[in-house]
């Protein structure tokens, strides 16, 4: 029996796959231009290939050779590919060893069109969790045909993180280098006293905080000396701020902020570090007592404005 070709299906090296040459073009006389070979759009390899693109997306890439689809054609009719839906069968296999197609935690079907080559596949709840992807058909009585089974991957994490003791600390000589190249250089004969100061009050502003100080980071700058009411030359300024939030509640509590759990030191309290851009933005905290009998909530609004 000889296989023939779907036409709603073009493997690697089918019509719709073939390069055409482009009219060249005479080079300059003395001119050598290496236009090298043309990158193919496909390499005939039966293959799924899938990467982490952030905490809730997996983008995947593929390929099918002419042989495979010849082969799926011959076994199962040679309108297998029409009448069948092609997805990417995605599969939670955290935590186990050795994945043999049916023993996932769960698994998640994506449609797709099996022509494009990649795709991006959303999963909800996908933090710090592996998975791996089959590519393949389902057929009208629900039957799935596996073409090929990707690499796995582990998400990364997508939540605050649970490190919530680090130590606060200044690294002198790396923090001049970035005012130099912030134009510290340009700011006359008194840059060196001008960093040194600015380091001084920066430590002295952590140690403040550090002892117990407020919860927001202050604004930070140096103003040089006044020389009555105008300034010496090379005044300057930089100002930077972020938020530190912090709480506590039974230290058997489940806690969550912005929707993600966080960990509580071992006597129910907590605290984070977040960056704080411009705008205005809620900070939901939740807390829900060990057996679901209580919940409260409080809701931490920000708003900066830089000017």
């Amino acid at each position: 029996m000889t296989a023939k070709k779907d036409s709603n299906f073009s493997p690697a090296g089918s019509s719709t796959t073939i390069l055409k040459k482009t009219a060249e073009t005479k080079p300059e006389k003395g001119v050598f231009i290496d236009r090298g070979k043309a990158i193919p759009t496909a390499y005939n390899e039966t293959k799924i290939i899938i990467l982490p693109r952030d905490p809730t997306w997996i983008y995947a890439y593929w390929d099918i050779s002419r042989e495979t689809a010849a082969s799926l054609i011959k076994k199962y009719g040679q309108s297998i590919f029409r009448t069948s839906k092609a997805v990417l069968r995605t599969y939670d296999i955290t935590g186990i060893l050795v994945f043999d197609g049916k023993n996932a935690r769960s698994y998640l079907d994506t449609p797709i069109n099996i022509d494009a080559k990649n795709w991006y596949i959303k999963l909800d709840n996908a933090d710090r969790k592996n998975f791996c992807v089959d590519i393949g058909l389902i057929t009208k009585d629900g039957k799935f045909i596996k073409i090929a089974r990707s690499n796995v991957v582990l998400m990364p994490a997508g939540r605050i993180s649970e490190v919530t003791d680090e130590e606060w600390m200044i690294i002198k000589e790396d923090f001049a280098k970035l005012l130099q190249l912030s134009g510290e250089g340009m700011i006359g004969k008194s840059s060196g006293e001008a960093v040194q100061m600015l380091l001084m009050r920066m430590e002295k502003m952590l140690f403040a905080q550090k002892m117990g100080g407020s919860g927001l980071v202050s604004s930070f700058g140096f103003m040089p000396e006044q020389s009555g009411n105008n300034l010496k030359k090379g005044f300057w300024l930089i100002a930077d701020a972020e938020l530190i939030v912090y709480g506590a509640t039974e230290k058997d509590a489940s806690v969550t902020v912005q929707g993600s759990p966080i960990k509580l030191k071992d006597d129910g309290s907590f605290h984070m570090r977040f960056a704080l851009p411009d705008g205005s933005f809620d900070i939901p905290i939740e807390a829900t007592a060990a057996d679901g009998s209580d919940r409260r909530k409080i809701t931490i609004t920000v708003k900066r404005d830089t000017k």
